[in-house]
């Protein structure tokens, strides 16, 4: 019991030690900041990694300008066994692999705030890219197949776009903020061109096929619903 009333008035403490810290809390020129995206929280009771921005670094040119470099990377791999028979110890193994990257290289401008709240409006130019790939040694992704293998690549899209958004930064202590942001953002994305390659007894073919088309898409976006974010 003593151990635990001793962390917890260090705890308070320590708050109270931050929350009469003062200067100029905000990021000013030639910082430079890393942020961490994430979503959940508040009403959520479960936080985890953003789906969309999830590293940004920024550099501020100004106290009131910067520039700003965000990426997110995804993979996924599955794999499914196929048994030639129940009780054989012979296998194929068929392999799905999903891998994305979205770069985003932008500009924000910054307005006067609190000492501790950061407003901003800001644009983004967008480049991503996503592939799949399923291959299939002695399966085809159905069935057992001696000797067989198959591969398929896919360029799923090519997306670019622009993106304006809005949103504000909150120093809660020195060096150390929370933030949100939401913005629209106007999209074109290409789907890219898929090899299909079989090989069988020592026999192969390869199918390749051209672009499937192209779709175009506005729409409002929250770039993450909290992001973390640390000055240097």
């Amino acid at each position: 019991m003593r151990k635990i009333i001793f962390t917890t008035i260090c705890l308070i403490t320590t708050c109270l030690a931050y929350a009469q810290e003062s200067g100029e809390y905000k990021s000013q020129a030639g910082f430079y900041t890393l942020e961490l995206g994430l979503t959940g929280g508040l009403m959520d009771m479960g936080i985890n990694l953003s789906e969309s921005t999830l590293l940004r670094g920024r550099y501020f040119l100004s106290n009131q300008t910067a520039v700003r470099l965000g990426i997110n990377i995804s993979s996924k791999t599955d794999k499914t066994n196929f048994w030639e028979s129940l009780g054989s110890k012979n296998k194929g193994v068929y392999t799905e692999n999903a891998k994305s990257v979205t770069i985003n290289l932008g500009y924000e401008e910054h307005f006067r705030g609190t000492d501790r709240l950061s407003p901003y409006l800001g644009g983004d130019v967008l480049l991503g890219l996503g592939t799949t790939t399923e291959k299939g040694d002695d399966t085809n992704g159905k069935r057992y197949i001696a000797n067989f293998t198959y591969k398929y690549t896919k360029t799923n899209r090519i997306d670019l776009g622009l993106r304006a958004v809005v949103g504000a930064d909150y120093y809660f202590v020195k060096n150390v903020y929370l933030g949100v942001e939401a913005g629209l953002s106007i999209l074109k994305s290409f789907s890219g061109k898929s090899k299909l390659t079989q090989t069988q007894n020592g026999q192969t073919e390869s199918i390749e096929s051209k672009s499937e088309g192209s779709s175009f898409e506005i729409k409002p976006v929250l770039v993450s619903g909290i992001r973390i974010g640390f000055v240097f």
